[in-house]
């Protein structure tokens, strides 16, 4: 992370209410499924018109099997590892938007 836990909890509410139990979005780490094409097809891109381009990257991100599916499971965990802060543990199933 380029800002850790605590500072991006005292940076956050500054300007947003916090409460226990809210779920915090900092970012896209490493490892998700959406990423930049490679530098020479992003410049081949960059001579399209906007609306192809981006039909494109839209395609592309369509076929691509590392999303989430309707069914998987999510589980998360918050600890140190010494074992002295353990904010339990979080199990989710993604379930496809109707």
């Amino acid at each position: 992370m380029i800002i850790g836990p605590v500072m991006a909890l005292n940076i956050l509410s500054t300007f947003q209410a916090l409460s226990p139990g809210d779920l915090l979005l900092t970012g896209t780490p490493g490892g998700t499924a959406l990423k930049a094409p490679p530098k020479p097809v992003e410049l081949l891109a960059g001579l399209l018109p906007a609306h192809l381009k981006w039909k494109a990257f839209f395609g592309r991100q369509a076929a691509n099997p590392d999303y989430l599916h309707h069914g998987d499971v999510v589980e998360l965990q918050v600890a140190t590892p010494d074992g002295t802060i353990d904010l339990g543990r979080q199990r989710t199933t993604v379930k496809e938007a109707s």
